[in-house]
């Protein structure tokens, strides 16, 4: 069964057309989420700083991203529905190996919770969490990936500045979230998804906003914020 306003929209260009386009908007994202966080991750390393950047914000997406991809396995979901949580799962791995490093917080902690970590994706991936419980998860993926957004939006705000936030990240992320209400809508009809992309969306569009209103601006505190781990 689809949603009401997608049946309009096969009214207007036929349901195969919107089929075809859906699946090239999902195989797009897909294809997309292999570079979505490189411009970040680059401009980390050439930079040789986080500052500005929310440890709190990249924790709680990665989580996210890890649910959601274990979602899409566990219900056999076409790869072009998900399957960008997969890559962009990694390329969050990454980032927050560099956040740790570069705010010198690599200690027994950080092991600790790589290890915690490590053992709730074998759960997750090998079939011991049942159906009802992903289901669960994927629920409260979408306050997770809400509330990811919202330390990075208030430290953009605070400090008049977006760090070393890049746009291309962003805006990528950005017109992914569209890309995917899209693809929800004809595809799937799930609306725990079409929620999560819709805040997913709000969000992004808000930080691309800020990436606006903020280019190049320089952060205040720039020593305190290196340091900070909000």
């Amino acid at each position: 069964t689809q949603l009401p306003n997608m049946q309009a929209l096969n009214e207007l260009v036929g349901s195969e057309v919107t089929l075809q386009i859906s699946k090239l908007l999902g195989w797009g994202v897909v294809a997309g989420s292999l570079l979505l966080k490189s411009p970040q991750i680059f401009k980390i390393v050439n930079n040789k700083s986080v500052a500005g950047i929310s440890t709190s914000a990249y924790l709680l997406e990665t989580i996210g991203y890890t649910i959601s991809a274990a979602y899409g396995l566990a219900k056999n979901l076409p790869f072009s529905t998900f399957g960008e949580s997969l890559f962009v799962w990694v390329q969050n791995l990454i980032i927050m190996y560099l956040l740790f490093s570069y705010r010198r917080a690599i200690n027994g902690s950080f092991f600790l919770g790589v290890v915690v970590y490590g053992a709730f994706c074998y759960v997750l991936v090998s079939g011991l969490a049942p159906l009802h419980i992903l289901d669960l998860l994927q629920l409260m993926t979408i306050p997770i990936f809400t509330i990811s957004k919202v330390p990075q939006i208030i430290s953009n705000f605070k400090n008049k500045s977006v760090g070393q936030l890049a746009f291309l990240t962003v805006f990528m992320a950005f017109g992914g979230s569209i890309a995917r209400i899209f693809t929800t809508l004809k595809e799937l009809s799930d609306v725990q998804l079409l929620v999560g992309y819709a805040l997913g969306a709000l969000f992004n569009g808000i930080l691309v906003l800020q990436t606006i209103l903020y280019p190049g601006a320089p952060a205040v505190n720039v020593q305190k914020a290196r340091a900070k781990k909000v």
